[in-house]
């Protein structure tokens, strides 16, 4: 693999880290909920007797499939123009 390609890897490694951060500081925006545990709430995982947990909104799992899709397709993208050259 060149430079190039190397640079372009760990560019895209970085923006998923840096992309990690985001729901951490924007937890309203990404809709994901903190229930109060020992109570019934509406998540499928959460019970009568569970500790206070985070749960994600459905922003946060379009967030995530975004980040996947998008790791996925740069990585192709990568492979395919190291392959041409």
């Amino acid at each position: 693999m060149s430079l190039k390609g190397k640079l372009k890897l760990a560019l895209v490694f970085i923006m998923i880290m840096g992309a990690s951060f985001m729901p951490g500081f924007f937890p309203e925006f990404f809709g994901d909920w903190i229930c109060k545990g020992g109570e019934k709430c509406r998540h499928l995982n959460c019970g009568f007797s569970t500790p206070p947990t985070l749960h994600y909104g459905f922003r946060h799992w379009i967030f995530i499939l975004m980040g996947i899709t998008f790791t996925i397709i740069s990585l192709f993208e990568i492979a395919n123009k190291e392959n041409r050259e």
